[in-house]
């Protein structure tokens, strides 16, 4: 599933073309630190007072307004009838007005213009790679987690909510975890057949007599770790009601195939790499001239693979990427690997596979080129390989000494000094593995009329959607038709699901699961062990498409093709994005832009590939794809365009293009909306005190604030990479460019910088 801000995926639906709003910060912000807290409380408590500061002058200047202030704040003071004056309104305005740089002219830079401030009066913290808007979202949610987390476990608690007490109790036990040091990753070592790079010590005695690569394949992939050849369990996506067997190219390593196969710009990261694994087989004892021999030699094979793979962008295209095969034919087509051995270990021992089972292969080239090179590979090499991936992933839950070594390789990878505080780490952990939290966030957070307000407000979108579709000019009327049916058909999550509100049912969906206190890496492989599987178990299952597939406590929303269906979690209902006291033109720059992207997605070039059912079939005509595609051409020559400042690098038009249309498209949803919205309510165009721009203006200023965000230059290289959204300045500057309605709203005149005069507009 990929959303507003990155890439995340169920473990149990994983092939599901899900989009998502934003990318999370860094890469993989898992090592640990002490002084996190304390930094976050001082920068709020500043930014509290900056805020409060503001206000004052903001309402001092309004009390005077006969009075000229020759400041630049009093210059944009107004106080008419149509001010909103709550103090919630004053709270806001001087919120907006401390990110704004007011010097900067809106129709050269909206970026700066919006974002001047904020970026002025923020630095990236020394553990991350980026820090934004999301960032300061992010770590309110993880303070209000930790909060309910840290309460006392209570007779009263039900099993479920105490698991996730004891669990992260374990978790930030660090004096048991320091005691305990590699001990409990030496014993999953010597449980897997012993890593062989560490000879005859702990978690060594590797015998290649005893390796067979299904077996240790297998055995990987019953921890959620899929190694080589991924193959799992997923929705058909040509029959979106029932599962099937299918396999894939895997992910490796490094976050993306260009670090190991472009040396002259990414030699540092490569070597980095390498001495990432060799140092943690010297901290586990290994002899120092047989990790180099065998180190090296699970990198040059790693590069092999990474050589194997498909770039992302030559993967967008579902039906050529959908290759059916029977299970005979695969194992015939991949001989060196026994594919049926693999599945009969995972799946239960009553789903009974048979040679004409189905088998998607996402992948057929790649699995005949790594099957040769895995049969032509010693078994040493790649029992070295798989082993190190499932070592470096657990990292993070042992001993500060091996996160450490880890720190320094990310210092090269992503730019950072310093590792995250070890309390917020747990909170992230505790909200990736168990949603059954969720039931204590809900209570302590969440409004019902958020939940009636948010979908007032997607009905209000899919129509202006509705609209923007039978207005376009380069589409049939029959493509037209079934793409509003796709509309209709769309089926919304907001908030967080029911059943967590009911104490019986959450207790069933962790009754399996056991949280031991003071064992914390046992308690992670469990939970592991308990989501691989659940997801072989769902073979035979009817696929349930009201199932939600993330927690609330995520500030991100997403949109499932196989599904329909689009996700608003709890988490992201809060400002900027929205606010129920908020005037209605905030909360359409922000949850309402949101609401309209997430929608587009079910229409930008992988979306448009799923019908309403959510199955991969051509249900457009040949002429509208036709244009559709010259007319994504254009998003994707237009992104292409752009240079980050931090690096120097350009963003690939082609990788981002599902996210970019879905900006654009979301954005002039969201404008039309409230803009009928407005014609019917004088409340609704109420401008904000101290700030001397209308309703309309102030929405398209929220909606660049919500993306206002700092770089490091490797945190600019990894996004450039790996992920499929545009570093944010370009989603403001790209999306605008193309608006010419912003442009109307500014006064741009013709010949401004943010008024293109070449405008790409698919919706």
């Amino acid at each position: 599933m990929r959303g507003l801000l990155g890439d995340y995926v169920s473990m149990t639906e994983r092939n599901d073309s899900k989009a998502q709003l934003a990318l999370e910060d860094g890469l993989e912000i898992r090592t640990k630190s002490t002084h996190g807290h304390n930094r976050a409380i001082s920068a709020i408590s500043i930014l509290l007072l900056l805020a409060t500061l503001a206000l004052l002058i903001a309402l001092i200047i309004v009390s005077n307004a006969k009075t000229k202030n020759q400041s630049q704040l009093s210059e944009c003071i107004h106080q008419t009838e149509q001010t909103c004056n709550t103090a919630h309104c004053v709270k806001t305005a001087a919120n907006v007005i401390e990110s704004m740089n007011m010097e900067a002219n809106p129709c050269e830079d909206f970026y700066e213009y919006s974002c001047g401030g904020w970026i002025k009066s923020h630095t990236i913290p020394e553990d991350r790679s980026s820090f934004s808007s999301f960032s300061v979202l992010r770590e309110n949610l993880q303070v209000t987690l930790k909060g309910l987390f840290d309460k006392p476990k209570l007779d009263s608690d039900i099993h479920a909510i105490g698991m996730v007490k004891d669990f992260y109790a374990s978790c930030i036990d660090v004096e048991t975890i320091e005691a305990k040091d590699a001990q409990p990753l030496t014993e999953l070592l010597t449980e897997l057949g012993g890593w062989p790079v560490l000879g005859n010590q702990p978690g060594g005695d590797w015998r290649e007599v005893d390796y067979n690569f299904e077996d240790l394949w297998s055995k990987m992939a019953s921890y959620e770790l899929f190694l080589l050849v991924e193959g799992f369990v997923e929705v058909n996506e040509k029959n979106s009601m029932v599962r099937v067997l299918t396999v894939d190219q895997p992910m490796l390593g490094m976050e993306s195939r260009d670090y190991f196969l472009d040396d002259s710009k990414y030699g540092k990261e490569k070597q980095a790499y390498l001495n990432f694994m060799k140092g943690v087989a010297k901290l586990l004892g290994a002899d120092p001239t047989q990790v180099d021999t065998d180190m090296d030699a699970v990198l040059a094979f790693e590069t092999k693979i990474a050589n194997m793979t498909v770039p992302s962008t030559e993967r967008r295209d579902g039906e050529a990427n959908y290759n059916l095969f029977t299970l005979k034919e695969l194992d015939e087509d991949v001989p060196q690997i026994n594919f049926r051995k693999y599945f009969e270990a995972l799946l239960p021992s009553t789903d009974t596979i048979v040679d004409s089972e189905p088998v998607v292969n996402y992948s057929p080239e790649y699995m005949r080129q790594a099957a040769k090179l895995i049969a032509e590979t010693p078994p040493r090499t790649i029992a070295n390989y798989m082993l190190w991936l499932f070592v470096k992933i657990l990292i993070p839950e042992i001993s500060q000494r091996f996160r450490d070594v880890q720190q320094q390789y990310y210092n090269v990878l992503k730019g950072t000094s310093s590792s995250t505080a070890r309390w917020r780490e747990c909170v992230d952990a505790i909200n990736d593995a168990m949603n059954c939290y969720c039931r204590m966030y809900v209570a302590e957070t969440f409004s019902g009329a958020s939940k009636e307000n948010t979908k007032l407000m997607i009905t209000k979108l899919k129509q202006s959607f509705k609209t923007l579709l039978e207005s376009n000019d380069w589409m049939d009327a029959a493509t037209k038709k079934v793409a509003a049916e796709k509309i209709d058909g769309m089926q919304e999550h907001i908030g967080y699901p029911d059943w967590i509100m009911d104490d019986v049912k959450l207790n069933e969906k962790y009754a399996d699961i056991t949280i031991t206190a003071g064992d914390y890496f046992t308690n992670v492989l469990q939970n592991m062990r308990l989501n691989s599987k659940i997801g072989f178990s769902k073979l035979r299952l009817p696929v349930d498409k009201t199932e939600w597939s993330t927690g609330p406590a995520i500030v991100n929303a997403f949109y499932s093709s196989m599904k329909n269906l689009i996700i608003f979690p709890a988490g992201i209902l809060q400002p900027p994005f929205y606010h129920e006291n908020s005037p209605d033109y905030l909360n359409y720059g922000g949850i309402g832009m949101v609401i309209g992207h997430e929608i587009t997605h079910g229409f930008d070039d992988r979306g448009r590939q799923y019908d309403k059912e959510g199955n991969l079939i051509q249900w457009w005509t040949n002429s509208s794809i036709v244009s559709f595609k010259e007319r994504a051409q254009c998003i994707v020559d237009q992104y292409s365009g752009y240079e980050m400042p931090e690096n120097g690098m350009h963003i690939n038009g082609k990788q981002t293009q599902g996210e970019n249309i879905a900006d654009n498209g979301g954005l002039k949803q969201s404008y039309k909306a409230y803009r009928l919205l407005e014609q019917n309510s004088q409340e609704a165009m109420k401008s904000l005190p101290g700030i001397d721009l209308n309703s309309e203006q102030l929405l398209y200023v929220n909606f660049a604030q919500v993306w206002c965000t700092l770089f490091r230059p490797e945190g600019v290289t990894s996004r450039l990479l790996t992920g499929y959204h545009s570093p944010d300045r370009y989603r403001v500057i790209g999306t605008l460019h193309n608006s010419d309605d912003f442009a109307r709203v500014f006064q741009c005149s013709a010949d401004s910088a943010m008024n293109s005069k070449k405008k790409c507009v698919i919706w």
